[in-house]
C-alpha cells in the first residue's frame, strides 16, 4: 500500500472519522503516503501489515487508550515516531507520553504546516 512518495508512510490513529480522513487527504497532497485507522484494534493490524514509519495517535479511542497503544508500539516497533494529536490531553498526558517516547504532543485543532514539519522532522529519526 506504500506509494512512490518522498516521505515514510504515515498512520493516523483517530475516532473522528471526518476529521481523520479529512487529515489524510492534507498530509497527501504534501507528499505523504496515509494510512487511516479508527480505533486501536485498526492500528495494530495496519502496524503489521504495512510497516509504516511515522504515526498520528489520538489519546481517547473507542477500544484501547491511546496511551496503552504509544506503550505497546514503542516496545515492539520502536523506530516507528508517533506525534500525539489530542483534543483531550492533560499535562500528565503530555508528561507520561513524551515518558514513553512520543516525539511530539499536540492539540487540536492542529495547524498542518506544523504537523506537517514535526512529521517531516520525526522521519529523520525512522531511517
Amino acid at each position: 500500500m506504500r506509494c512512490n512518495s518522498q516521505h515514510e508512510t504515515v498512520l493516523l490513529v483517530d475516532d473522528e472519522q471526518r476529521f481523520v480522513d479529512n487529515l489524510a487527504k492534507r498530509l497527501k497532497l504534501r507528499g505523504f503516503n496515509t494510512l487511516v485507522a479508527y480505533d486501536c484494534r485498526s492500528a495494530i493490524k495496519a502496524l503489521h501489515r504495512h510497516s509504516p514509519g511515522l504515526m498520528v495517535l489520538d489519546l481517547r479511542l473507542p477500544d484501547i487508550d491511546g496511551v496503552e497503544l504509544l506503550r505497546r508500539v514503542k516496545e515492539n516497533h520502536p523506530r516507528i515516531q508517533v506525534i500525539i494529536l489530542t483534543g483531550h490531553g492533560t499535562k500528565e498526558d503530555y508528561q507520561e507520553c513524551l515518558a514513553l517516547g512520543a516525539h511530539a504532543f499536540l492539540h487540536k485543532p492542529v495547524n498542518i504546516s506544523e504537523l506537517t514539519e514535526l512529521l517531516s522532522e520525526a522521519e529523520k529519526t525512522t531511517a
